[in-house]
C-alpha cells in the first residue's frame, strides 16, 4: 500500500499558496539516515516525481545540525545545473523540514562500486566530464561541496552523473582560507588539516581520489590514522607522516593495472593528487571557469565531445538497474517494522516565534518556503519576514552550537567552523 493513500488530505490543494505536503503523493522509501528518510513523491498536478528528502526538527535539534540544515536549503536554492540533484521545492511543518529534489532512478555509485568493483575507462571518463562541470559552476557561484564522493554522486535512468548531497557545502572566499574541516576522512585533501586553511581545491581532490577509485578498484592512498587531529600546530607534520604518496598508491595497482587506465589518464590524476595545492592541476587560478579549461586541456580529454557530455548527448556506457534506487530493506522498516506516516498539514509562517528556543526559532525563521516555478515571490517574502530584529543572529556561535551529524547515507556533515570528519567511504 502507497503511503499517499494514509494522508490526510483536502479535498482540494491550492497550488498558489506555499508549497506543502499536500502538493504530493507519496510512493517508495528510497534512503534513511540518523536524523532524516528520502522518499519518491509524485506532484499531484503535473505529476512529475521528485524526491522527498525530510527531516525531524527534532532530531536536527538533538544532532546540533540546524545551522547545516539551513546552510544546505539555502545553497541548494541557489543552484541550477544539469549535473547537480537540484531543489524544486522547500517547506516545513511544526515537526519536520521538507526539500523535494530532482530525482534520481539510477541510484549511487557507492552501490554500483560494491558490485562491479571496476568501471571501463570510457564511462568514468565522461562521468568526470560531467561532474567536473558541475564542481565548476559551484566555485564560480562561491561554493565549495566538501564532500565529493561515491555516495554522493546519484546516477539518472541513463547513467548521467549528478553531484548531491549539499549538508556541508558552504560558501568561500577565495582570498579568506576556510579553517573547519568537514566531510569522509579519506577523501579529504591534505590542506584541510592544515593550520594554514583551504580553499575549493579540496573538490578536485576528492574527484581524484572518487576516479581513481571508480578506475582500480580502490582508493589511491592507505585509511591514514592521524594521532591527534585537534592538534592544529602538529597537522601538517601528521598529514605527512601517515599519507601514502603517489608512487606508493601506484604501486597498489592490481597485477596489469594499467589495463584499467591509460597512462594519460594516470598522469591526470596524478597531476591532481598533487600534496602541494599550489601544484595540483585545476588549482591556483580563477575558480570555475578557468579550471574547467585547464582541466579539460589534459589530453586524457582528447576525445571527449564537451558539447555533447553538456546536452546529455554522451553515452556514459553504463546503463543502471532502476532497482539500485530502491532499498527494500528501508521499504519493509518503514511499512511493517516502524511506520511512521506522514501528514500532510498546514504551517503558520507567519506564527510569532518568540517564545521558542533559539534553535527551532532559527528553523521556523530561516527554512523559507521555496517553489522553484515561483521562486521569485516566494524568496522575497521570506526574506522580508527574515529581517526582523533577532532572526539573524539565531545562527551564531554562541547561540546555537553545532555538532555535526550524518546525512541519509551517513556522510559526515560540519558546520564551517567545526572540525568533525569521518573515516568511513
Amino acid at each position: 500500500m502507497w503511503l499517499g493513500a494514509l494522508l490526510n488530505i483536502g479535498d482540494k490543494v491550492d497550488y498558489n499558496g506555499p508549497p506543502s505536503l499536500f502538493f504530493f503523493k507519496m510512493k517508495d522509501n528510497i534512503g534513511e539516515g540518523s536524523y532524516g528518510k528520502v522518499r519518491v513523491v509524485s506532484h499531484r498536478k503535473s505529476k512529475q516525481a521528485y524526491a522527498l528528502k525530510y527531516m525531524s526538527k527534532d532530531r536536527i535539534v538533538r544532532k546540533r545540525a540546524v545551522k547545516c540544515t539551513i546552510m544546505e536549503r539555502d545553497i541548494l536554492e541557489k543552484l541550477n545545473h544539469d549535473f547537480v540533484v537540484n531543489l524544486r521545492y522547500a517547506f516545513q511543518d511544526d515537526d519536520t523540514c521538507f526539500l523535494v529534489l530532482d530525482l534520481m532512478l539510477g541510484g549511487d555509485l557507492r552501490v554500483h562500486h560494491r558490485i562491479h568493483k571496476r568501471f571501463p575507462e570510457q564511462t568514468v571518463r565522461i562521468w568526470f566530464t560531467e561532474l567536473s562541470g558541475a564542481i565548476a559552476y559551484l566555485h564560480r557561484q562561491g561554493i565549495v561541496h566538501r564532500d565529493i564522493k561515491l555516495d554522493n554522486i546519484l546516477l539518472d535512468s541513463l547513467g548521467h552523473a549528478h553531484l548531491s548531497d549539499f549538508n556541508v557545502a558552504t560558501h568561500f572566499d577565495q582570498n579568506v582560507p576556510l579553517q573547519g574541516m568537514a566531510g569522509t576522512f579519506t577523501y579529504m585533501a591534505p590542506e584541510m588539516f592544515r593550520k594554514h586553511g583551504y580553499s575549493c581545491a579540496v573538490d578536485w581532490w576528492a574527484l581524484a581520489v572518487m576516479t581513481f577509485e571508480l578506475l582500480v578498484g580502490q582508493k589511491p592512498f592507505r585509511t591514514p590514522v592521524f594521532a591527534n587531529t585537534q592538534n592544529r600546530d602538529r597537522s601538517e607534520e601528521l598529514v605527512y607522516a601517515t599519507t601514502l604518496g603517489w608512487e606508493t598508491a601506484k604501486a597498489r595497482l592490481p597485477p596489469h593495472g594499467s589495463t584499467f587506465c591509460s597512462e594519460p589518464g594516470l598522469e591526470l590524476l596524478s597531476q591532481m593528487l598533487q600534496n602541494d595545492v599550489n601544484k595540483r592541476l585545476g588549482t591556483g587560478m580563477q575558480p570555475g571557469a578557468q579550471e574547467l579549461v585547464v582541466l579539460r586541456a589534459h589530453p586524457w580529454f582528447k576525445e571527449v565531445n564537451f558539447s555533447a557530455v553538456e546536452r546529455k548527448e554522451a553515452v556514459t556506457g553504463f546503463l543502471p538497474d532502476p532497482r539500485s534506487s530502491v532499498d527494500p530493506i528501508h521499504n519493509i522498516n518503514e511499512h511493517v517494522i516502524s511506520p511512521s506516516f506522514l501528514k500532510a498539514r498546514n504551517f503558520d509562517y507567519d506564527k510569532d516565534t518568540s517564545n521558542m528556543r533559539p534553535d527551532l526559532r532559527a528553523l521556523h525563521e530561516r527554512f523559507h518556503a521555496y517553489d522553484w516555478e515561483r521562486s521569485d515571490s516566494f524568496s522575497k517574502q521570506a526574506r522580508r519576514k527574515a529581517k526582523r530584529p533577532g532572526s539573524l543572529q539565531l545562527l551564531a556561535e554562541d547561540a546555537i552550537p553545532e555538532r555535526p551529524s550524518s546525512s541519509f547515507s551517513d556522510p559526515p556533515v560540519a558546520s564551517p567552523t567545526s572540525a568533525t570528519f569521518s573515516q568511513n567511504g
